[in-house]
């Protein structure tokens, strides 16, 4: 037993002067060498480190000019944005995925870095040629809009001259631009130098949008599915004029044609209202216009009203909601046609303050029995 004891001893003994000679790094050691490695590396570099709370007041952006870099206490990270970038924000709860390209440095090699520190230059610039290469060639989103030489630019592309495409054909232009209703700017646009100067107003009908050009006296029909623009001669409505403040306002009831216009004159007599003889035609070159005497018809119907009821003059119109446009309606069995001609003020038997919506009426083709009425 005594031996044995003795023999254990020795080892105990002998294993102390082995421990001592372990030239082995502890955990703190090397988070000792890290830290000095970072901090040197900071001050050779003249990085200048600013908290995380100053980084969100400066809108999550580091001033490169003065090599700020934000550094995270907990992680111990450095951190420089070049650039924010575009776009929103990521939302709370907002999954995406990133594609993120970083080059790796053993800072404590300082002799290699600026080595290191090149070729990843260099390779940053290659990625970047590549990926604007693969960019090339991705076509562009719908809806783009380019300029091109070349007459031949290839099916994928239409030309932006004015003309009208089928939605059901484009579905997807559509849903990237949005359905439009053409105005006098998209007509004088498609039909060039030719045709500048004042327009009517516009109207779809029968899968063509129309609109009426004062200068020229012609009536232009633009297709909705592609087919070819039709112009039409229009006689007989030689009173309109082309000023802004008083548009030509057109309206189609079951093929026949109506040009109106008010004037910056007082009174209803200065009104003009045209109806065509015969019925709009996309075969047709030629459209005669007949100017109907609307003062006559609401002045007839004025003159049979009590005067001591109503108390209104034909110079009040075209007054408040009056509305230049001609709508067809059905009464009973009859067609009859409407235009507002505004809002009369009158004194009724109880002397009180009122007011009416004059409409005109008529049936078309037979303006001699128009009438009127109040609401």
């Amino acid at each position: 037993m005594k031996k044995l004891l003795y023999l254990f001893f020795l080892l105990v003994v002998a294993g102390v002067p082995f421990a001592a000679c372990d030239d082995t790094e502890t955990y703190a050691e090397m988070k000792e060498k890290e830290r000095d490695a970072i901090n040197a590396f900071v001050r050779s570099q003249g990085i200048n480190a600013i908290s995380v709370e100053q980084f969100y007041a400066q809108d999550s952006t580091t001033n490169v000019a003065k090599n700020e870099y934000v550094r995270f206490e907990d992680t111990g990270i450095y951190m420089q944005v070049v650039s924010r970038g575009e776009g929103a924000p990521i939302a709370d709860g907002e999954r995406v995925e990133l594609l993120v390209r970083y080059y790796e440095v053993n800072i404590k090699e300082m002799d290699t870095l600026s080595d290191d520190l090149a070729e990843a230059k260099t390779d940053i610039v290659l990625l970047e040629e590549a990926l604007l290469e693969q960019v090339d060639r991705l076509p562009p989103p719908v809806g783009t809009i380019q300029f091109s030489a070349s007459a031949d630019v290839g099916d994928e592309w239409l030309r932006c001259d004015g003309s009208f495409v089928s939605e059901k054909d484009y579905p997807d232009l559509v849903a990237a631009l949005g359905k439009h209703t053409p105005g006098v700017s998209e007509f004088t646009n498609a039909a060039g130098d030719s045709l500048m100067g004042y327009f009517s107003t516009s109207v779809v009908y029968n899968g063509r949008c129309w609109v009426y050009h004062i200068d020229t006296k012609t009536l232009h029909g633009f297709s909705l599915s592609g087919e070819n623009t039709v112009k039409i001669t229009v006689t007989g409505a030689a009173a309109l004029t082309g000023v802004v403040s008083n548009p030509v306002v057109l309206s189609i009831c079951g093929g026949t044609v109506y040009l109106a216009q008010s004037s910056t004159a007082t009174g209803l007599a200065n009104f003009i209202l045209y109806e065509s003889s015969g019925s709009l035609d996309s075969n047709s070159t030629t459209l005669t216009m007949k100017q109907l005497d609307v003062y006559t018809a609401v002045k007839t119907y004025r003159e049979g009203l009590s005067s001591s009821s109503y108390f209104w003059s034909l110079n009040s119109l075209p007054g408040e909601c009056f509305v230049p446009e001609v709508v067809q309606v059905q009464v009973g069995a009859a067609t009859k046609l409407y235009l507002s001609l505004g809002v009369v003020y009158y004194n009724s038997a109880a002397s009180r303050y009122q007011y009416s919506v004059v409409v005109l009426f008529w049936t078309k083709g037979d303006f001699s029995t128009a009438s009127c009425g109040t609401y």
